[in-house]
């Protein structure tokens, strides 16, 4: 796994403001979201395994940190029966077979997130960001499971 860092492919300036293209792909995208996070701010600490995310910094700046936790096999799963809710229990990072990739993030900068790819976010100011999510939001099958990294 080695995270790659999204920037822009195509960019035109001129008396209007400046246009900045960053994916231009078959792949199409079913969800977008995007908001404003606090200095010292942490999203994320999960994985999905139905879903790709890319996540694009606006403006500001963020620590990234992913880990695939398919590769880690001292990793257990435990659901809880009576929320449904699930829990991965990981290995410290000293004993993982799969190690923490770590990047920063600046403004008009962006990395995707892989299906069983925990993640998290923190901010290093504050920042706007947008998160796009190639499956649709569903409350019965949220597809969220807790990894927690920071």
């Amino acid at each position: 796994m080695k995270m790659e860092i999204i920037k822009n492919i195509y960019q035109r300036k001129d008396s209007r403001g400046n246009f900045q293209e960053f994916i231009n792909s078959e792949t199409g995208w079913k969800a977008v979201n995007g908001g404003f996070m606090n200095k010292d701010a942490i999203m994320g600490n999960h994985y999905h395994k139905k879903c790709r995310t890319l996540f694009f910094i606006v403006k500001g700046s963020a620590k990234v940190l992913v880990k695939d936790v398919r590769k880690d096999s001292g990793n257990r799963i435990f659901e809880n029966k009576t929320s449904g809710s699930k829990t991965l229990e990981s290995k410290t990072s000293e004993h993982a077979d799969s190690k923490i990739e770590e990047v920063n993030l600046k403004t008009s900068e962006g990395v995707i997130f892989e299906k069983y790819e925990t993640h998290a976010i923190k901010f290093s100011e504050e920042s706007i960001f947008l998160l796009l999510k190639d499956k649709k939001f569903d409350k019965d099958d949220q597809d969220i499971f807790e990894a927690k990294l920071i």
